[in-house]
């Protein structure tokens, strides 16, 4: 039966066509939102070596892969990705669909953007699948990203 290998959530990445190695560069384990008053403009954060606070949409680029067993080639399967973005909070779809498991693992690439507000306590990501027809559970695996809210800078509105 399938099971998850990985899910990484990162900025932007790239799949080299020969060897079908996936690489993920700025890997996101939290994201900062500047809580910034309403019609100012995003504010001007000095360059660190961490990710800069979001006051405007956040790329997602998210990689689940799962391995399946030889009984699982050939068979069809359905899948699905989902964001909350709070406890309380609808789930949202990104993707689903069905696919036919092929090769030893499978690989879904899902691309997103979301506008996140100081009012998001998290970002979980699931990917889900299970065999087409089947009643049985979903089989997921899940990424959680913690969202810390900040302070904004003093900023002064633009001149007219």
């Amino acid at each position: 039966m399938a099971r998850p290998l990985f899910m990484i959530c990162s900025e932007s990445g790239s799949l080299d066509k020969y060897s079908n190695c996936v690489s993920a560069y700025s890997i996101i384990e939290s994201i900062q939102v500047a809580a910034v008053a309403e019609g100012m403009p995003p504010p001007e954060f000095p360059p660190t070596h961490s990710l800069p606070p979001r006051s405007g949409p956040a790329p997602l680029r998210i990689v689940a892969t799962w391995i399946g067993d030889d009984d699982d080639k050939g068979v069809e399967f359905e899948y699905k990705t989902t964001i909350q973005l709070n406890r309380d909070g609808v789930v949202s779809p990104l993707g689903s669909g069905t696919f036919i498991w092929n090769s030893r693992n499978h690989r879904f690439l899902t691309l997103t953007q979301i506008q996140l507000t100081p009012a998001a306590e998290f970002v979980l990501l699931k990917n889900a699948i299970r065999r087409t027809g089947s009643k049985a559970e979903w089989l997921q695996q899940e990424y959680c990203i913690a969202v810390e809210v900040i302070d904004a800078p003093e900023l002064v509105p633009p001149n007219p």
